[in-house]
């Protein structure tokens, strides 16, 4: 079984199991965040960016960069439909300390 994971330098790696001697075990980023927030009255889930990266639209095209150092937020587990290593966020903290969301 071939699984894709976050190595310790912040690139996707992919890695092959082999489920009869090692059951695959895994957890939701959900169960780690980096920390939890209220944004306009909602809970959502606070991961840290380890270096500047695209963000997307749900239609694929380019919304904008998060900023290393910054902050995304998401309400849930979910991975993009067409691309697996996308992870689907709601808001994008700015350098100057806002919380912007990422609509279309």
């Amino acid at each position: 079984m071939a699984i894709k994971f976050l190595g310790p330098d912040g690139v996707f790696k992919l890695a092959t199991i082999d489920v009869w001697d090692h059951p695959l075990t895994y957890s939701l980023c959900t169960q780690k965040p980096y920390s939890r927030e209220t944004i306009n009255g909602v809970q959502y889930y606070i991961f840290k960016m380890r270096s500047s990266k695209p963000v997307y639209k749900p239609d694929a095209t380019r919304w904008g960069t998060v900023a290393a150092g910054m902050y995304v937020a998401t309400t849930n587990s979910d991975v993009g439909e067409n691309h697996n290593d996308w992870k689907e966020i709601n808001y994008v903290k700015s350098t100057s300390g806002q919380w912007v969301p990422v609509k279309e």
